[in-house]
């Protein structure tokens, strides 16, 4: 079976069953397992199945307009400005559109294939003046569209909110036609299906708000609500009243007028015209000589203003060529500038060389050499007996020597190990008072990341057990000193430190013997001559490096592994990049290497660590990324929403703590492209769960396996999050004392 792609994510859908529409055709539905969306084969039978384009078995059709009328006179008054202009795309007979137009609202009908029936002189074609709309109003479309992402781009011309029904997937899964009653496949019209998810999907991809009342009516709009416009609560509320004239009388009118006009045009044409046929054929011929000459025009100059483009095109080419070939000129002078130097510089050293080697033939030490190669050949002749006898004891000689020194080393080894032994980790360790009836712990937590919130996941979780005081540690900016831990006494269940450690006299005041430290990988010293003053820590790591490292020096020491929430997947935009520049050493010409030739866009976003440089794109590698630039968001919302929209996330830094940025992308099942350093690579696997990379020779990133990557990604992420939530009573139970024991 060929491969058919969702018409909405564009990823590989589904075969889910096979069905016969027009109750003729045998025609394969798909579902994709990404975005939900439910599709027929290319549908080759629209011509029949729209003969009628409104079926016979579509019964509900008044009170289906009477009661979008209500819902949508409720939206309107209650969130949009009601004087202005509304448009019922796909319109139908024009009963909507006379329904509320009768209730007052100023709307028109747009419809290709249905004749207007009940609004008359309401088309978009008899608009004058700007086609801009407050509100597009479609009912019962949705599930029509052949390419629904294109229809509905068509739709936003007109304006940036669009209330639309069309029924949801059912909660139950769906194996075959029967299962759900929209699927109608005996009209053959609905070819489209669709869920909440795929909904939200679409809204993501034109980056607008998505409300629904959860069953048959929703709404894409620019606007952002407080509350759900289309909620039941808010078609309930009541309390805000406004009075609105009708347009019947003034709809009359208007009509009224146009048959007198008619009338009037009537008895001026000469001739014998006795009937309105007549009167309208001879109108229609005057009509179509107009718009021929008319369109004639039109077409000229469009013919014109097609020339002038091309002609803008071309030049705008040269103006770019000319520029080209300036910079490579420019390129070229400074590499012949760049290789005569190297020339000179090469020279030098060939005579240098030579000089050197004059000096060395004349020494006595290279004439020393020379003896003893003659004297060797002289003794011991090439394939000669002598020659391999020697060659033996050489051989063996040369293995003793090597054996002697594995011997050296290893004892040396030895005796280091036997000195950390000495050191701490041998020594008897008394039992730790640990007042297990207190439920006080104080925690000492950098202040920067109190501003963040990439601690708020391990305090809040404390709090459930413990009543936590925190205290934050601002001695990192320079202003204040370590904050003063003495008046920490017994009373406490536990001291806790996260990622910095204070010089030991504040240690050592404090009057507390469980005292436990929660180092991160990125910010850590890893030499034993540093540790050995802390060996009354009790540490618990989220690094599984690291943990390994305190365990080798004796440490009490455990290892739990964090994950975040998942979320939805989001697959993003498969040639889309985030970046975050945090570090000067990962920047653009990093990017660019991982990047290799593949037609990617990349956005950066600029907000560098301290005493870190950002690195600014060419003009060049603008145009040839689209690179786009952000510096601050004013939520954690509004930047997720921009990842959201990227398939490839690059983690920003060389070393990670814990690394909560790349672990939020995988979360969303974004392909991350991190540095093959902790913690990254203990969570990503290289071609698996995203892709890793050597920092120091970045090479282009073969991710023709995207698609894949992140559905394992986002597996893994979910596998992991259901693991750190057992894990976790861990670390509650560390804390309290108790002895943990783990087999990986």
């Amino acid at each position: 079976m060929e491969r058919v792609n969702c018409n909405i994510c564009s990823s590989e859908a589904k075969f889910l069953f096979k069905s016969f529409v027009l109750n003729k055709y045998e025609v394969d539905y798909y579902k994709c397992p990404i975005c939900e969306f439910i599709q027929t084969e290319s549908p080759y039978w629209l011509d029949e199945a729209y003969k009628n384009a409104i079926t016979d078995l579509d019964i509900g059709l008044v009170s289906r307009n009477a009661t979008y009328s209500i819902a949508v006179e409720k939206i309107i008054l209650d969130n949009f400005k009601h004087g202005e202009k509304f448009l019922d795309y796909a319109g139908g007979y024009g009963l909507f559109v006379r329904l509320m137009r009768d209730k007052g609202f100023n709307f028109y009908r747009e419809e290709k294939y249905c004749e207007n029936i009940f609004a008359k002189n309401y088309d978009l074609v008899d608009l004058i003046g700007d086609d801009k709309f407050e509100i597009i109003t479609t009912f019962e479309v949705f599930e029509h569209l052949v390419n629904p992402l294109e229809e509905i781009k068509n739709i936003f011309k007109y304006s940036d909110s669009l209330i639309f029904s069309t029924e949801l997937q059912p909660p139950h899964e769906i194996k075959d036609i029967n299962d759900w009653w929209y699927f109608v496949p005996e009209t053959g019209q609905h070819i489209s299906f669709y869920s909440l998810n795929t909904l939200k999907y679409i809204a993501l991809k034109f980056k607008c708000y998505f409300y629904s009342n959860g069953s048959n009516l929703h709404l894409f709009t620019n606007k952002k609500f407080v509350n759900n416009p289309l909620s039941n609560e808010q078609f309930s509320d009541d309390n805000k009243k406004i009075d609105i004239t009708n347009l019947i009388q003034s709809d009359y009118d208007f009509a009224k007028n146009v048959i007198r006009m008619t009338d009037e045009i009537k008895k001026e044409i000469p001739g014998d015209v006795n009937n309105l046929s007549e009167l309208n054929d001879k109108m229609e011929n005057q009509s179509e000589i107009l718009v021929r000459k008319l369109s004639l025009s039109y077409a000229e100059l469009e013919r014109i203003k097609s020339r002038l483009e091309k002609i803008k095109s071309q030049l705008e080419n040269t103006n770019s060529e000319l520029n080209s070939t300036k910079s490579e000129l420019a390129s070229a002078k400074s590499q012949l500038e760049t290789s005569n130097s190297d020339l000179d510089s090469t020279r030098y050293r060939l005579e240098t060389a030579i000089i050197e080697l004059g000096v060395i033939s004349n020494s006595y030490g290279w004439r020393l050499i020379l003896f003893l190669y003659k004297s060797v050949n002289f003794f011991f002749p090439t394939g000669s007996l002598r020659r391999r006898g020697a060659v033996i004891i050489w051989n063996f000689s040369r293995s003793i020597l090597q054996l002697i020194i594995n011997i050296c080393q290893n004892l040396s080894n030895g005796f280091r190990h036997f000195r950390k032994y000495l050191a701490g980790s041998g020594k008897p360790k008394k039992r730790r008072r640990i007042n297990t009836r207190s439920k006080k712990i104080a925690y000492i937590g950098h202040s920067y990341h109190n501003k963040t919130k990439s601690t708020a996941f391990l305090i809040d979780y404390l709090k459930e057990y413990f009543d936590v005081e925190v205290i934050l540690d601002e001695s990192w900016l320079g202003e204040k000193p370590f904050p003063d831990l003495s008046f920490i006494d017994n009373s406490y269940l536990c001291v806790i430190f996260f990622q910095n450690l204070p010089k030991l006299e504040v240690l050592e005041s404090i009057k507390n013997e469980n005292i436990v430290f929660f180092p991160m990988y990125d910010s850590v010293e890893l030499d034993y001559e540093y540790w050995k003053h802390y060996q009354n820590l009790r540490i618990v790591n989220f690094s599984r490096t690291l943990n390994d490292i305190h365990l080798k020096l004796g440490f009490d020491s455990i290892y739990v592994q964090y994950f975040p929430e998942p979320k939805k997947i989001i697959p993003g935009n498969k040639d889309e990049v985030f970046f975050w520049q945090r570090l000067t050493q990962i920047n653009i010409n990093t990017i660019k290497n991982l990047i290799g030739d593949n037609d990617i866009k990349i956005h950066i976003h600029k907000a560098i660590d301290p005493n870190h440089q950002f690195i600014q794109p060419s003009m060049d590698d603008e145009n040839k990324y689209h690179i786009t630039y952000s510096e601050w968001f004013e939520t954690r919302e509004d930047m997720r929403k921009l990842i959201e929209e990227k398939a490839i996330y690059i983690s920003p830094r060389e070393l990670e703590g814990i690394g909560m940025s790349f672990l939020e992308a995988m979360s969303m099942g974004k392909a991350v492209i991190a540095v093959d350093n902790p913690t990254m690579n203990e969570y990503i696997e290289h071609n698996k769960t995203g892709y890793l990379f050597n920092l120091s020779d970045p090479h282009k990133i073969d991710i023709s396996n995207i698609e894949q990557v992140q559905v394992n990604t986002f597996r893994f992420i979910c596998k992991g999050y259901l693991r750190w939530e057992e894990d976790k009573q861990l670390i509650i139970d560390f804390i309290k004392g108790k002895k943990i024991r783990r087999w990986e």
